[in-house]
């Protein structure tokens, strides 16, 4: 090695290799210090080592030793959390903790739950969830709620993995798992309208915002395609109920979420409509819910194990500079008996020649 830089890269290297640094680096001048380097040498090597993916430098946080994916060495064991929601589960809802601390405990880990309390908002409270509570972990899964911007923050400056399942951050860049709303809205709409249904309205659960608006998309496709227009979609607490009882024109309703679902079902009840005959429903279940089947909704389900086996993996593979992911997983269409034909016919697709329906 003729030049300082590369002797002083190996050195470093070997450090890396051997454990002696770990972590966060101290900064570049103790470092210089330590080494008996200037700060340009010291620099050109921390570049070529970062270049080699084994540092990951962070402007204004300092310098990482990267997550090491070596599989010839033993895994260590670690703690991750799994957020839960204090309180039974809804009735009808799939235990999720319990599949994912099998899957982390096959992994050589253990998951340890972080209780939440319920609330109807998205957001939790950051007395619900605080820092003081996690400091044994390695990693968190955070399940269907979303957590506040400011303690996204923190744990990120705290260099802590997180990922938030069955939903998403509005703001914030953070991994996440979630059912595919956009093609669930696009597969239901289609089917309705194939049906005959040419008003068709989008009712959105409030409590699966901000990912669900993705259904907004998958619901103008289908209508767009068949050449129809689409009803403004709503949110369950607007009092969308009161779009049917001023007589507004829907044969059919895309409920994204099981409430909605439940709320039109009463609406029936105590109107004297009929479910399918009078008002088709569809809906897009949450992932850990088993109600829409017992039922017998019109359904776009996705799978609970795929949705834990996802956040399982984007929290065990993380690392320090790693580009965040989005995970879309995919569900089926199960026709039951909550859709029907109406009295007129079928329409047929719009040719549309430059559109690609993806």
């Amino acid at each position: 090695m003729s030049y300082k830089y590369q002797r002083l890269r190996e050195r470093l290297r070997e450090a890396i290799d051997s454990g002696a640094l770990t972590g966060r680096l101290p900064g570049e001048r103790e470092l210089a210090r330590q080494y008996e380097a200037n700060a340009k040498t010291l620099n050109k090597a921390l570049a070529d080592l970062a270049m080699d993916g084994l540092l990951v430098r962070l402007v204004g946080r300092g310098t990482f030793v990267a997550a090491r994916n070596d599989s010839t060495q033993p895994t260590r064991s670690r703690t991750y959390g799994w957020t839960i929601q204090i309180g039974p589960p809804p009735t009808g809802d799939v235990d999720v903790y319990t599949q994912a601390a099998r899957l982390f405990e096959t992994a050589g880990h253990r998951l340890k739950r972080v209780e939440l309390d319920a609330e109807p908002s998205p957001e939790t409270r950051d007395r619900t969830l605080t820092l003081s509570r996690l400091r044994d972990l390695s990693g968190l899964v955070v399940f269907g709620v979303q957590p506040p911007e400011r303690l996204l923050a923190e744990l990120n400056r705290r260099r802590l993995p997180t990922v938030i399942a069955n939903n998403r951050h509005t703001t914030a860049r953070t991994q996440a798992v979630l059912a595919d709303y956009a093609h669930g809205a696009f597969e239901l709409t289609q089917h309705l309208i194939q049906l005959g249904h040419q008003d068709i309205h989008l009712v959105i659960d409030p409590r699966l915002l901000p990912a669900a608006t993705d259904a907004v998309a998958g619901h103008q496709a289908a209508m767009r395609r068949y050449g129809l227009s689409a009803n403004e979609s709503v949110h369950a607490n607007d009092g969308w109920i009161s779009l049917l009882q001023k007589g507004q024109p829907a044969s059919a309703l895309v409920c994204v979420g099981t409430q909605p679902a439940l709320q039109a079902v009463r609406f029936a009840a105590d109107t004297g409509l009929r479910i399918p005959e009078d008002l088709s429903l569809a809906t897009i279940t949450e992932s850990n819910a088993t109600q829409p089947a017992g039922r017998h909704f019109t359904a776009y389900e996705v799978p609970v194990e795929r949705i834990v086996e996802w956040a399982a993996k984007l929290l065990l593979t993380s690392s320090l500079g790693k580009t965040p992911q989005i995970v879309l997983v995919p569900g089926q269409l199960h026709v039951r008996g909550s859709t029907a034909k109406p009295s007129r016919n079928a329409l047929s697709p719009v040719p549309a020649p430059d559109e690609v329906v993806v």
